[in-house]
């Protein structure tokens, strides 16, 4: 691609949101009861200690909640303006509207009634006061009751109160989820006497004595209930305070109950979970079979990708010789070598793809970093008891891109982490994980590229329909396939993304229902799908964090297939067994068999395919035999470049015309949240990352990269092949922007550096294109750190041989700004029926000469 120049910024129109008409008397009347018990207990007893004696009062040092219908600019900012007042977090929120509080209908016929229909968009705002930040805050109150001018700064206590739904203390509702729940509840009646690990997330606080006073509460509150402190772990990048520890069982049975017992009410505690439990997916239910193994190119030179998974078998016949293993936990010694199976099985898949299509295998070893093991009183590799995940991630990355204490770094030119690993007990909620925030954070400072896997959610499938089994089974597939569609997207809130999936900076993986096995399901399963082109029923459901378009590709995953499970209501069960994605995998006799083979599947297994086509693309842009210019790219930019490529050839398919009904809902004003409720089972679509790799004669992709900073405009110019001057034939022109932000943990939006695409002028005028209807909506495609976009026409233009059509990137600051440049990666594809030699006029026109052979 052509250096870039520089452009001027566009202003935007500023954003209006839906506003509520709420009088003050009705919000004096919701709210005014709250704030007189505040002020009475104030009154009286000046230290609040009366309060925080009471957990349901709101006290000093108790986490505050405001339930507020609307975003509120910079919530962060005006709590720092307000004496004693420290923002914690916030999340997105959508409440159920209620009389007195509901948005104003404008529809025909039913102008200013209240509309009772419609779900109110908010934020829930979190923030710790002490006793002076809670006076200020009835003294604000009553400026706003009083209609009196709000002090400077602090005018959006205004607007705060007249959309504030509730206040209150953040409590055990809120420490404890319904997942948590839900998998102690299923998990306890097998041991009710021993003591049970869990995982409590402490309230983060830059001042280390506050830090240290607080987890001196919460060690008391442990102590009280007859738990003891497994590990600890404080990562400040990522305003994160962790504690293993072990409870009673009695106490988790108070937990289920949400019982207000030491644990469940103390104000130290943001979250108790269960500890970490891993997600590998399906495998295969057939035997593992013997194949031969073909002569392979030895590979050469330092690793550029890495497996975080299970513990693989070393001396396979496919692994031999090709892992650059670094174990210093010693997790190898931990495991039994016959059940070693996702570490083997992810490794050569990231080494050899699929071996039903017979690859090439990746040119370099691939670094190995067990962070799981395979105990012999399991059936499935599980993380290592007596730590914290998170930790032992933070760590492995910095061990391996930094070194620790005197030991250089162990793998410091990788910048592709393939992470086939959920956590089944953090599905995604609207609450960015540690996790996430972890990969957030080692992405944008060590520039690496994670794919991270959507998650595989094994749950039975409720059919939304009238029909029985043996109707199901006996009805036209398309009509199967549409009851399954519609089941889905009925159930989107119960099969959301798995922790770290809803991290921003990751590529998420989910799987979709092919491969290149000629298998038949036996006779007691259903094919779901008419053909291969959904996602696997088990692929966890997008959106991500903000409503980002979440997965952000899908790669095949085996084709599953259904069974029944239960008649009342009707579920089916998502299997695989039959079909799948060719690799090694470990010898279950324990017969030391080192050239074993199994089919397997899920959202694992295309993560460890992209991570090998990812490998690819590597080796495509780097290869000077290939005649590209890209050749000696920075290696700086590889990670935001190889993103972007294994993005950019990736689509829906107009078969999805077809069930876009099944996603609604429809009406005028309701194209978004359709497009959104498909974009949560497609993403961005399947990625045909084999046209990535290389062009076509009637197709050209343009690479590129560049630095930009906020404010700032980079205007990328793309050669129009004169092919396509004044004729009415098909164009697509597809456009990629891919980057790593910083982000900002205590701050509402989260991300720091928003990148933007669009035209100079009009691409209907300069290329006789306009956007494609058949994939994610123009407001869903800013929110993440992929921008995505297709364009399609036959309109015939005019225009000279040596014309171009200009993009304009934009780099917009959020989240409190960012005062670095940002690296980007761009990809640009123009394509048209073949026949049509768009390849070799684009490269004539750039004077990039292509080595012969």
């Amino acid at each position: 691609m052509p250096e870039s120049k520089p452009g001027r910024p566009v202003a935007r129109r500023p954003f209006r949101p839906n506003r509520l008409e709420l009088s003050r008397s009705t919000q004096e009347a919701r709210l005014g009861t709250q704030f007189k018990h505040l002020s009475k207990a104030l009154a009286t007893d000046g230290d609040g200690l009366s309060l925080r004696e009471d957990p349901s009062s709101i006290a000093p040092e108790r986490a505050l909640v405001l339930e507020v219908a609307e975003s509120i600019t910079n919530f962060q900012d005006l709590a720092n303006k307000t004496n004693g007042l420290e923002y914690l977090a916030d999340e997105d929120f959508d409440f159920e509207p209620e009389e007195g509080f509901s948005y104003v209908d404008t529809r025909q016929g039913r102008n200013g009634e209240p509309r009772l229909d419609k779900p109110i968009s908010g934020k829930v705002y979190i923030a710790m006061p002490n006793v002076q930040a809670l006076n200020e805050l009835l003294r604000l109150w009553r400026i706003w009751q009083q209609e009196q001018p709000f002090p400077h700064g602090l005018t959006n206590w205004r607007h705060l109160f007249e959309s504030l739904r509730n206040i209150r203390p953040w409590g055990v509702v809120d420490r404890i989820g319904d997942d948590a729940i839900a998998f102690w509840s299923d998990d306890i009646s097998s041991t009710q006497s021993k003591p049970r690990r869990i995982e409590v997330e402490l309230w983060y606080f830059k001042s280390p004595l506050k830090r240290k006073k607080l987890f001196q509460e919460f060690e008391q509150a442990l102590q009280d209930v007859g738990g003891s402190l497994i590990q600890r772990s404080v990562i400040d990048e990522i305003r994160y305070d962790g504690v293993l520890v072990d409870v009673p069982s009695t106490e988790l049975e108070s937990l289920i109950q949400r019982k207000g017992t030491r644990l469940a009410t103390c104000d130290s505690i943001m979250h108790i979970t269960p500890q970490s439990v891993i997600d590998l997916g399906d495998t295969s239910e057939e035997p593992v079979q013997v194949t031969s193994v073909r002569d392979l190119l030895k590979p050469g030179g330092p690793p550029v990708a890495a497996l975080f998974d299970g513990v693989p078998i070393q001396r396979h016949d496919l692994l031999v010789d090709r892992i650059d293993f670094d174990d210093p936990e010693d997790l190898e010694a931990m495991s039994v070598s016959g059940k070693r199976d996702h570490g083997t099985e992810m490794a050569s898949l990231v080494i050899h793809g699929d071996r039903n299509v017979k690859q090439d295998p990746i040119s370099r070893t691939l670094y190995v970093r067990p962070v799981m093991y395979s105990p012999a009183d399991q059936s499935d590799d599980t993380a290592h008891k007596e730590r914290l995940f998170v930790d032992t991630i933070y760590n492995a990355v910095v061990r391996m891109k930094e070194g620790v204490e005197d030991t250089p770094p162990s793998a410091p030119n990788v910048f592709v982490v393939n992470f086939s690993i959920g956590i089944t007990t953090r599905p995604f909620g609207g609450h960015v994980s540690p996790l996430a925030r972890l990969l957030d954070y080692l992405s944008e400072r060590y520039n690496i590229l994670f794919l991270v896997s959507a998650g595989n959610i094994l749950e039975p499938l409720e059919l939304k329909t009238d029909l029985n089994w043996t109707q199901f089974e006996d009805a036209d597939p398309d009509e199967r396939q549409r009851i399954v569609l519609h089941s889905l997207n009925e159930s989107k809130a119960y099969r959301t993304l798995l922790s770290p999936a809803e991290a921003l900076n990751v590529i998420t993986v989910g799987s979709w229902s092919e491969d290149q096995t000629d298998r038949v399901p036996d006779t007691l399963r259903v094919n779901p799908y008419t053909d291969r082109g959904f996602p696997n029923i088990s692929s966890a459901l997008g959106l991500g964090y903000k409503r980002a378009v979440k997965p952000d590709l899908h790669l095949p995953g085996g084709r599953e297939s259904v069974r029944l499970k239960s008649t009342s209501p009707l579920q089916v069960l998502p299997l695989s067994g039959a079909c799948g994605l060719l690799c090694a995998t470990s010898d279950p006799n324990a017969l030391g068999l080192l050239d074993q083979t199994n089919l397997v599947s899920g959202t694992s297994a295309a993560t460890a395919l992209a991570t090998h086509a990812a490998h690819q693309l590597f080796e495509t842009i780097t290869d000077e035999d290939n005649g590209l210019v890209y050749s000696s790219i920075d290696p700086e930019f590889y990670a935001v470049v190889i993103k972007a490529l294994l993005v950019h050839r990736s689509r829906w398919g107009n078969h999805v015309a077809d069930v876009e009904d099944l996603f609604g809902p429809s009406g005028r004003g309701k194209y978004v949240q359709q497009r959104d409720n498909l974009a949560r089972l497609m993403g961005y679509g399947l990625a045909h990352v084999e046209e990535a790799e290389s062009c076509d004669p009637h197709r050209a992709t343009l690479v590129g990269c560049g630095v930009i900073s906020a404010g700032c405009v980079d205007i990328h110019r793309i050669p129009l092949p004169i092919c396509l001057s004044n004729t009415t034939k098909f164009r697509a022109l597809t456009i990629t922007v891919s980057w790593m932000s910083p982000v900002n943990f205590g701050h509402q939006s989260y991300r720091r550096a928003r990148l933007e695409v669009a035209p100079v002028g009009q691409f209907d005028d300069t290329v006789g294109v306009t956007r494609a209807k058949i994939q994610p909506s123009d407001k869903s495609v800013p929110r993440g750190t992929v921008f995505h976009c297709r364009y399609e026409g036959n309109e015939s233009v005019s225009f000279a041989s040596d014309s171009n059509v200009e993009l304009r990137v934009t780099c917009r600051p959020q989240a409190g700004g960012i005062d670095e440049a940002i690296r980007y990666g761009i990809a640009v594809s123009l394509e048209s029926v073949e026949g049509v030699p768009v390849y070799q006029q684009v490269r004539s026109q750039l004077g990039v000469a292509v080595a012969s052979g």
